[in-house]
């Protein structure tokens, strides 16, 4: 049995830069995933803070090197009403997967203090054992499936998110955030100067049935929105994906999508999860422990917060759909606004007012 001084559960975005700032400090660390991110993945764009580049450029990756591009700040939604608002939107950039990923993971590869190791059929309970190694901490990144987790807290009916990728060279769409409501669910489209993604995100209608079915609701619904791209079915599907919020319970420490999936309605899920994975690196002592899972647990309160208001705002609010996952969210909401959070100053982990 070997021997690392922390082990990284999961090779997503939280779990590389864990691990590389771990190795960087001069630690040893294992990463242990399921597989490696791959060239051939679902491609995606994901939207971060304009200021998340910066990050990037500090773990020693240029922009370009994954995609990011500043986005158009210009925001158009149907969400209110049936025809689409434009208005300003705060800055942000996006981020083409798994570029960023597989980038992360070059990096890492170089560090002397890593060591990557892939089991396939990675499952809860089984965790580190199953790589031959043994640390004296673990941060589970693992994504949904919280390998770590005692229990999971989600929707009683979740939904999911259909995707689809073009390039952009074969539309005429533009890549600025855009946004529609349905009756049961969602659209958006997002993109780089390379790809272009359509997101349909829901239950029932909005995402059952072949690529032609849902382009046919969104052509009644929201036509705007697939304005000027080519038809779903000549677009690359990726395979279906819980999109709703989630989070986990129970002892350990979780980062990313294995703490708290957030729900693109109101997400930040990148540039959150890359915040915890600094703050997860400079784990210290169960000080900083109890410090990282309040600030997990004020973050939980502020998105649940957000998606409300959001959905409240949304023109189909009443339909059941809509109100079942309103309910969920206002159980367990928590009422109070939170006071405190924790930050990273001169490499250790601070708690402070806001």
């Amino acid at each position: 049995m070997a021997y690392a001084d922390v082990a990284v559960l999961g090779a997503g975005v939280a779990g590389l830069i864990a691990a590389l700032r771990i190795a960087r400090s001069g630690r040893s660390v294992v990463l242990v995933a399921p597989h490696p991110p791959q060239p051939g993945d679902a491609r995606r764009v994901d939207a971060v803070p304009a200021q998340y580049l910066a990050l990037l450029v500090d773990l020693g990756l240029p922009p370009n090197a994954v995609g990011a591009e500043l986005a158009p700040p210009i925001r158009r939604a149907a969400w209110e009403c049936a025809a689409p608002q434009s208005t300003p939107g705060p800055p942000t950039a996006h981020i083409e997967r798994p570029a960023l990923e597989l980038a992360l993971l070059a990096l890492l590869r170089r560090e002397h203090r890593a060591t990557i190791r892939f089991v396939p059929r990675l499952r809860p309970g089984q965790n580190l054992a199953a790589s031959g190694w043994r640390a004296r901490k673990m941060i589970d990144a693992s994504g949904r499936a919280a390998l770590t987790a005692a229990c999971l807290v989600q929707p009683p009916r979740p939904w999911v998110a259909r995707t689809f990728a073009t390039e952009r060279a074969r539309c005429e769409a533009d890549a600025g955030f855009a946004i529609a409501a349905l009756p049961d669910g969602y659209a958006y489209r997002l993109g780089t100067a390379a790809t272009i993604t359509v997101g349909a995100v829901g239950r029932g209608a909005s995402v059952s049935g072949s690529p032609r079915d849902i382009e046919c609701r969104l052509r009644r619904a929201a036509p705007w929105l697939i304005e000027g791209l080519p038809a779903l079915t000549q677009m690359r599907a990726n395979k279906a994906k819980p999109a709703s919020v989630q989070w986990s319970q129970g002892p350990g420490l979780r980062i990313g999508d294995a703490a708290l999936a957030r729900d693109a309605l109101s997400s930040q899920g990148i540039a959150t999860g890359s915040t915890e994975a600094m703050l997860a690196a400079a784990w210290d002592d169960e000080a900083d422990l109890r410090s990282i899972h309040a600030r997990q647990c004020e973050q939980r309160g502020a998105h649940l917060r957000s998606l409300l208001g959001t959905i409240e705002r949304c023109r189909y609010a009443d339909h059941p759909v809509w109100q079942d996952y309103r309910a969920f969210l206002t159980a367990h909401v928590e009422s109070e606004s939170p006071r405190m959070t924790t930050a990273l100053r001169g490499g250790r982990i601070e708690t402070v007012s806001i």
